[in-house]
């Protein structure tokens, strides 16, 4: 069984190599960018919301040249899965929209949610994830996502390809 953690920022739990490891040295905190110091670990979601929360929490001082790389971290990911829809847009590897992907669910991989997609379609889409053993992830904003297919907003892509799929699912650990 995986080893799980929790987010100290939205106490999300994920597994261990999802997360970036916080350690303590005096009164500040540093990046373990090893995942192996000799020290008590605390872990945060490689998202920008969870980093901008962490920049301002009075408790967890953080050096920010280790806010920084974190952030660059996460900016070099964004663009690697952005790249990868975008070439992919056209082709029938890929469905968006809420409509079209529960239409499509029975052949679909993954599904990418919009991190700031309704509370109630994230439900429903979680729903069936799990009826249907389909990966869930969440990545971009509403606005991003529809940029990528020439829409205003897109808050659900499908991922129909199989072994598409599962490279994202790795990627996104």
């Amino acid at each position: 069984m995986p080893v799980e953690r929790t987010c100290i920022i939205c106490r999300k739990k994920e597994e261990k190599k999802t997360f970036f490891r916080l350690c303590q040295r005096e009164e500040k905190y540093y990046w373990d960018k090893t995942g192996k110091a000799q020290a008590r670990g605390y872990y945060v979601c490689p998202e920008k919301e969870c980093l901008g929360r962490l920049a301002k929490h009075k408790k967890i001082r953080m050096e920010m040249q280790d806010l920084y790389e974190m952030g660059k971290e996460i900016e070099k990911a964004e663009k690697n899965y952005i790249n990868i829809f975008q070439v992919m847009k056209y082709s029938n590897a890929l469905s968006f929209g809420m409509k079209m992907v529960l239409e499509e669910i029975e052949h679909t991989h993954l599904l990418v949610l919009a991190t700031d997609i309704s509370e109630k379609y994230a439900r429903q889409l979680q729903q069936q994830a799990d009826e249907k053993n389909i990966p869930l992830k969440y990545f971009g904003r509403k606005e991003e996502l529809g940029k990528l297919f020439g829409k205003e907003e897109v808050t659900v892509i499908a991922v129909k390809d199989k072994k598409m799929a599962r490279g994202l699912v790795d990627k996104m650990k």
